[in-house]
């Protein structure tokens, strides 16, 4: 406990000195500074000659010493003028992190590679501590459902580092000397160099190394001596880094943790009385100790962290331990795996990159899935925008006295243990075989994370590509475009007033109900009909059209609807939209070839639209006849698209040879209702289109259902 008195007192010395610039030069004129100082060595060291306890005295001169060292913190935070926090805490100098900057850069490089940019990024900043790759999706995201913590490298991943370094150790030396030690060490220390010595990693590897001072010496290690240390040494070194959120943030949740965990450990542990002769299987033990020790510690360094987020950030987020609990599992996969994939490139090991990836992409989308889950989870965080700096100190004032009686909330703990059996005789549900509930929820948690898991794998393909459904309809079509990155678009709505919205209904999550464009080409009864209920079950970002009219009662109910949105806009020739990263579309016709005057149809009027990824693109044609295809033949030099969807489903009035090779399809789609009373597509256009791109590659609605398209930029699938 000295180093921890020491320490704590040592670090409330530079926090009083920067909060209350109580500093020698500030606040406090130096002449009177050094007088006190002066005044408490020459106590100390009367009560050390006269063998008394000069404890308190001593601390006073830590104290004054810590005043002393924060006017250096002062100085820094005045020639930054409060710049943010990543700007005033280094431990190290830049000439270090500069030397490292082409290894971070090569494994970087090797996961975009392998992984790409979509989902590398949360494999980079965990292994390298750079967040500049990653999503803004996410991040928010992250943020909202209490897991940012989780974004950055922190003692979690340094701990998980040391562990499997440790375990591979002990493999190959043994533990007969000391030798076995020195590996892990290094791998911690190098992996917080790699991270840049970020405050988080920073106090992690000291407390690591206390951890492995404390293995050679033959003693115990505690946390809270070791977090206490590791404070002392940042501060000394650099005594600006008490303003880094992220060093308090760091901090906080360990001493939440350190304390609150056990209490909190106690009070949910739960067994069953049963008989001494009925052992519970030792599987359900480790299950339960699992679950309900890593809720504990999660609603620990939610406790300790509490005031600073409210500070800092003027909410809390509600969820942040159940999504910190089921997300946690699925960190030592992405960091193992990503490791392996950055080892495999770099060896050059003719190893398939989708299989290496893998594990990468599941471990990243379920973490994702996790963080936009309780992202949108009511309630929504809590708005603390009157929390103050002293409430956040009158907060660990009580965590202080929590540490002083640290003692008897160990006794606590103790007789909350010891009363366990007459609780759960109040709350048993009679289950038979005798398993208790802690046994039960476990279980539950993990079928709970094992759903998750499952639905966020099933979601991974359509997060790697860019996808577009060609949506079974009865009569007209439809199509759904869904981004890498989730954005969506809908072009057209069929003629049935609910089948589209039912469908995206199903395709959606429950908990997403966004669609971010809804184009309709033209207002025909078979594109427009589905759109209004679209727009009223969905929330829909932004309304494009042709502006073109129509009389039908359907269009009405359009026009009802739209002038009630407060984005609807006319989208004109030449109007492009970027969808995500690398993907894009062009209206590459709208309206009639002259505005001033009328089409001689509206199939002719229809929006036609090119949607590129990569080096794939797919032509949308809307319901264009004869005239407007050869007036785009002719118009656009380079027509040529990977997929053509076959204008006016597929009727003679459409699809002509002068479209066709002016496009040189590789896959065309035919949206055709199944009970349309036009008999589309017409055999002929159907022969047309075998001839050109293979029987094989023309893809019907009314045939094969809803039709799914998906490419990475390079190469095309079709998803059955």
């Amino acid at each position: 406990m000295r180093i921890t008195w020491v320490s704590t007192i040592f670090v409330s010395g530079i926090a009083t000195a920067m909060i209350f610039r109580v500093a020698p030069g500030y606040a406090l004129p130096s002449v009177v500074f050094w007088l006190l100082m002066s005044a408490a060595v020459l106590a100390a060291s009367a009560l050390v000659i006269s063998r008394r306890r000069a404890a308190y005295v001593l601390l006073i001169a830590v104290f004054l010493i810590g005043c002393w060292r924060g006017s250096y913190a002062i100085s820094d935070l005045d020639d930054s003028q409060l710049a943010s926090a990543s700007q005033v805490a280094t431990i190290i100098d830049a000439s270090t992190i500069t030397a490292l900057e082409p290894i971070r850069q090569n494994i970087g490089d090797a996961l975009n590679q392998t992984i790409g940019q979509s989902d590398a990024g949360l494999s980079i900043a965990l292994l390298t501590g750079d967040r500049s790759y990653l999503r803004a999706d996410m991040v928010a995201n992250f943020r909202s459902a209490g897991m940012a913590h989780l974004l950055a490298i922190s003692g979690l991943h340094v701990g998980l580092l040391g562990g499997l370094a440790m375990a591979v150790s002990i493999l190959a030396f043994g533990r007969r000397h000391s030798t076995y030690l020195l590996i892990p060490l290094v791998m911690v220390l190098a992996y917080a160099a790699l991270a840049g010595f970020a405050p988080p990693v920073t106090r992690a590897a000291i407390m690591f190394c206390v951890f492995i001072v404390g293995r050679v010496l033959g003693r115990g290690s505690h946390t809270i001596p070791a977090l206490a240390l590791a404070a002392m040494l940042m501060v000394a070194l650099e005594p600006a880094i008490l303003a880094s959120l992220s060093f308090q943030l760091s901090f906080a949740a360990m001493l939440g943790i350190a304390f609150a965990s056990p209490l909190l450990e106690g009070l949910t542990e739960i067994t069953t009385s049963r008989p001494l002769d009925v052992e519970r299987p030792e599987l359900l033990d480790r299950i339960r100790k699992f679950v309900v020790g890593s809720l504990a510690v999660s609603v620990a360094a939610s406790i300790g962290t509490l005031p600073l987020v409210a500070l800092h950030f003027d909410a809390v987020p509600i969820w942040s331990p159940l999504s910190t609990l089921l997300a946690v599992p699925a960190l030592p996969v992405l960091v193992s795996s990503s490791v392996a994939v950055v080892a495999v490139v770099n060896a050059s090991i003719p190893i398939l990159p989708d299989i290496i990836a893998f594990p990468v992409r599941a471990s990243t989308e379920y973490l994702a899935f996790i963080a936009d889950l309780f992202a949108n989870l009511p309630p929504k965080p809590v708005q603390t925008g009157a929390w103050s700096v002293w409430m956040t100190i009158l907060y660990y004032a009580a965590i202080v006295i929590a540490v002083l009686q640290s003692s008897r909330l160990r006794s606590l703990r103790y007789r909350l243990k010891s009363a366990r059996h007459g609780t759960v005789d109040r709350i048993r549900v009679g289950l038979s075989n005798n398993i208790g509930l802690a046994a039960v929820f476990s279980a539950v948690f993990l079928v709970l994370a094992a759903a998750m898991w499952s639905i966020a794998l099933s979601r991974s393909t359509h997060h790697q590509n860019l996808s577009v459904r060609f949506l079974q309809t009865s009569h007209g079509e439809s199509i759904f475009i869904e981004t890498p990155n989730r954005n969506r678009m809908l072009i057209d709505g069929g003629a049935d007033a609910s089948q589209v919205a039912d469908t995206l209904a199903e395709m959606l999550p429950i908990w997403d109900r966004e669609i971010d464009i809804v184009l309709l080409t033209h207002p025909d009864t078979d594109h427009v009909g589905g759109l209004p209920e679209v727009l009223r079950r969905f929330s829909v970002d932004t309304v494009l059209h042709s502006g073109q009219d129509a009389s039908s009662d359907s269009f009405k109910a359009w026009a009802d609807a739209i002038e009630a949105h407060e984005n609807a806009i006319v989208a004109w020739t030449g109007m492009q939209i970027a969808l995500d990263r690398n993907v894009t579309i062009e209206m590459l016709s709208s309206g009639c070839a002259d505005a001033a005057l009328q089409c001689a149809n509206t199939n002719d009027a229809s929006i036609v639209t090119m949607l590129r990824h990569g080096n794939v693109a797919f032509l949308l044609t809307g319901d264009i006849e004869r005239s407007a295809e050869v007036r785009l033949a002719t118009s656009i030099l380079d027509l040529r698209a990977t997929v053509l969807k076959a204008p006016h489903h597929g009727s003679n009035t459409s699809s002509t040879a002068t479209l066709v090779n002016a496009v040189e399809p590789a896959a065309v789609v035919v949206g055709a209702g199944t009970d349309n009373p036009y008999g589309h597509p017409h055999p002929e256009v159907i022969q047309r289109f075998n001839a050109f791109v293979g029987e094989d590659r023309v893809f019907r609605t009314d045939q094969l259902g809803t039709v799914e398209l998906q490419t990475n930029g390079e190469r095309l699938w079709m998803i059955r």
